[in-house]
């Protein structure tokens, strides 16, 4: 029986909405921990007087989110 790893990866079907937040009190550390090890990039989303939102992407395409909520 073969075991999912961490960095597997699965089909969205058709109208299926996912997303996910992950708050951290070390959002630099967090970033370089799943860009090493699942492999995901970072993509940038300006938004003003709030800072910049993090969003981890698979494959250039956006899934979650990532914040320090003691920033907000």
């Amino acid at each position: 029986m073969r075991e999912n790893s961490m960095s597997d990866t699965q089909t969205i079907t058709s109208n299926a909405v996912e997303w996910h937040e992950l708050y951290t009190s070390d959002v630099d550390a967090s970033i370089k921990f799943y860009s090493e090890v699942c492999g995901y990039t970072i993509q940038d989303m300006p938004m003003g007087e709030m800072g910049t939102y993090k969003m981890f992407c698979k494959d250039g395409k956006p899934f979650a989110g990532v914040l320090d909520p003691n920033a907000m």
